[in-house]
């Protein structure tokens, strides 16, 4: 069966599996919820929204844990979002670009590659556009995504191949198939100077880097043995 470029429909069939699926992971999702929560401990945050945000489990521990005041959940999935606690947040049914607000937000967060479902390198670059327009002056924005030169995870031969198809500049390198049998969708996943080209045509700069390695959540020196971790500012 061909994968289906729409991860709506992806996300809406894997609903009912995503809390087992995501337990494969909690020691890289734990990490780097944690590392969200420790640098932020000290930040005032009245004003959340979390990005493809799914059940909600994450942006809860984040909203508990920072004493954050209102909190927004964004997601495209109406079954994703149906086990989510309405009382707890605003909950918005919508595409990132469908979502208008004249809110500020001071934490944006994008998490576990939800950034690698946007379909093409325009709307990837026009999602960092409206993300500093969202955000408010000393606002912050904290994403992750899956690394194509992450050894750790996708071993010497495959990085290799990823390496020689960016020399060559391949038209589909970065995009792969996610999923199995009936439940498919096709993701991209980044570079680290993917996310810099995004950033340069951005008003939004780095302020921290991490890599964490995708079984333990170790944080690694290098960017060949673990995911990308982002923490952004306006400039």
């Amino acid at each position: 069966m061909k994968a289906e470029h729409n991860s709506k429909k992806y996300y809406n069939k894997l609903a009912k599996e995503y809390n087992e699926k995501s337990k494969n992971r909690i020691q890289y999702l734990n990490s780097v919820d944690e590392l969200i929560i420790k640098s932020l401990g000290n930040k005032k945050i009245i004003n959340y929204l979390d990005i493809g945000s799914g059940d909600g489990r994450r942006a809860s521990k984040i909203k508990q844990e920072l004493n954050i005041e209102f909190t927004t959940l964004l997601d495209e999935s109406e079954a994703m979002l149906k086990t989510a606690q309405e009382n707890e947040y605003s909950i918005v049914n919508k595409s990132f670009f469908e979502f208008e607000t004249s809110e500020k937000y001071d934490l944006i967060t994008c998490l576990w590659n939800v950034l690698g479902h946007f379909d093409s390198f325009d709307s990837r670059l026009l999602f960092f556009k409206k993300v500093s327009n969202l955000l408010s002056e000393e606002g912050l924005l904290v994403f992750d995504v899956n690394n194509r030169y992450n050894i750790n995870h996708y071993g010497y031969k495959n990085v290799a191949q990823n390496l020689y198809k960016d020399h060559l500049q391949d038209d589909d390198r970065g995009l792969f198939s996610l999923g199995l049998q009936n439940i498919e969708t096709t993701v991209y996943v980044h570079s680290p100077f993917d996310i810099l080209t995004y950033i340069k045509n951005s008003e939004l700069y780095i302020l921290k880097e991490y890599y964490p390695n995708y079984n333990t959540g170790e944080i690694e020196s290098t960017y060949f043995e673990g995911q990308l971790l982002y923490f952004i500012q306006k400039r």
